[in-house]
């Protein structure tokens, strides 16, 4: 289960990365995936459910407390 869940992220960045480095050159191709994983980044940094990761088993804390 968690080899596929890291394999189908790894393998989308590399279909489009040979897509971008099909019609782009190489430095500005990786300078657009560089790009789009700073703003995938940025964008997560905002979602504060994201700050603090939940293990299983452990309690979910109520807002209100």
């Amino acid at each position: 289960m968690i080899l596929r869940h890291q394999a189908v992220p790894s393998g989308t960045i590399g279909v489009a990365l040979g897509l971008l480095l099909q019609y782009l050159p190489a430095q500005i191709a990786m300078l657009t995936l560089a790009a789009a994983e700073a703003v995938a980044v940025g964008y997560c940094a905002t979602r504060r459910e994201l700050w603090q990761a939940r293990w299983p088993g452990q309690a979910v804390e109520s807002a209100d407390a």
